[in-house]
């Protein structure tokens, strides 16, 4: 499924209560135009995973608003756990202002840090898939919705895909 993962979470035992990893971006990030944040996570290395923390921490109040990945069903593909979390799941965070993002202490199915590597790949925000579609649809007729372009290939597949679309609601 997925080629080059990111070897992002070798989480050890340091004596600490807590282990991860952030993101900082060190100036806020408007990421307002996405509804999810999107990643795949490869657990088949660290053998008591069944958890783990996802935090957010916006420029504003400072605070960081976290899910626990227990509370999502991901879409399994081999290893591979792909989750889909929606951003307003993220209790009083402001999307406009993203400073870091962290995944943060894995644990074990008894709520116990866990130890071992973790691998992440295609993390990104994503919109919704409906809304997607149609800023396709406007990238491909020319408008380039604020500077986003795609490259290339990815263009002829959209446009296939929507050629296929077009042509199932025609059928309907």
């Amino acid at each position: 499924m997925l080629s080059a993962a990111l070897r992002l979470g070798h989480f050890t035992n340091t004596g600490k209560s807590y282990g991860g990893f952030i993101f900082n971006f060190n100036i806020g990030r408007d990421i307002s135009a996405y509804q999810t944040l999107k990643f795949a996570i490869d657990s088949s290395q660290m053998a008591d995973y069944a958890n783990l923390e996802v935090k957010a921490e916006d420029g504003d109040s400072g605070s960081e608003f976290g899910v626990l990945l227990s509370g999502y069903t991901p879409t399994i593909l081999g290893d591979w756990a792909v989750y889909e979390i929606p951003l307003s799941d993220f209790i009083f965070f402001d999307p406009t202002n993203l400073v870091l993002l962290g995944f943060w202490n894995a644990q074990s199915a008894g709520g116990q840090l866990t130890f071992g590597t973790l691998y992440f790949d295609d993390i990104h925000f994503a919109e919704i898939a409906g809304r997607a579609f149609e800023m396709l649809r406007e990238l491909i007729d020319g408008n380039d919705m604020g500077g986003r372009h795609l490259s290339l290939a990815a263009n002829l597949v959209i446009r296939q895909t929507c050629a296929e679309r077009t042509a199932d609601n025609i059928a309907a």
